[in-house]
């Protein structure tokens, strides 16, 4: 084949399937849309992870604020055991290590 004939025939295959997965998929992709104004972060934990992945400490509500009972924040060790507890009332204090 010749120069032109082949340029011809890549740009009508290059625009015919352009125009094809726009046809047949023509539904938009948009990135996820959050809620409020960007000024505020909700989330049920923080999960510290060293540079394996593995998991170092996780700060999140105690199951009492989760049944409604109690507004304490823990922070857990790798163990999931509570070292640290904040709330209700009571002074900031770290737990003893058991």
């Amino acid at each position: 084949m010749n120069r032109p004939i082949t340029l011809i025939i890549a740009l009508t295959a290059g625009l015919s399937g352009g125009l094809l997965s726009h046809v047949v998929i023509s539904t938009p992709v948009h990135a996820q849309v959050s809620e409020g104004d960007g000024k505020e972060i909700q989330v049920q934990s923080f999960t510290l992870v060293d540079k394996n992945n593995k998991v170092v400490a996780t700060f999140k509500p105690s199951v009492e604020l989760q049944q409604g009972k109690k507004l304490d924040v823990v922070l857990l060790d790798q163990n999931g055991r509570e070292i640290w507890r904040a709330g209700s009332g009571m002074s900031l204090r770290a737990l003893d290590a058991r």
